[in-house]
C-alpha cells in the first residue's frame, strides 16, 4: 500500500495561508507526486505515470477510453473499443 503524507499549510506570522496544505507519495520511478486540494488525478512530473486522487496507480491506456469524455458510450464499451488493435 502507497504512504500518503500530508503536508500541512504554511502560514506567515500575520496568519497569512502561503502555501495551502497538499498530499504527497512516492511514484514508482522514485520520484515526488504532489496532489493539491481540489485536484482530481495527478500525473508524476518524471516519469508521467497517472494516480487517481486517492494515490492509486492508473492504468497507462486510461486515457484511450472514449467514456472519459463522451457520455453516450458506456465505460466497458470505451474500455473495449479502446482495447481493439484496429
Amino acid at each position: 500500500m502507497r504512504e500518503i503524507r500530508r503536508i500541512d499549510e504554511e502560514v506567515d506570522n500575520e496568519g497569512w495561508i502561503i502555501r495551502d496544505c497538499y498530499f504527497e507519495w512516492d511514484c514508482d520511478c522514485g520520484a515526488i507526486v504532489q496532489r493539491f486540494m481540489g485536484q482530481s488525478d495527478v500525473s508524476c512530473t518524471d516519469c508521467g505515470q497517472w494516480y487517481n486522487s486517492g494515490g492509486q496507480r492508473l492504468r497507462n491506456d486510461w486515457m484511450n477510453n472514449r467514456s472519459n469524455w463522451d457520455e453516450d458510450i458506456s465505460d466497458m464499451d470505451g474500455f473495449e473499443e479502446s482495447q481493439n488493435d484496429w
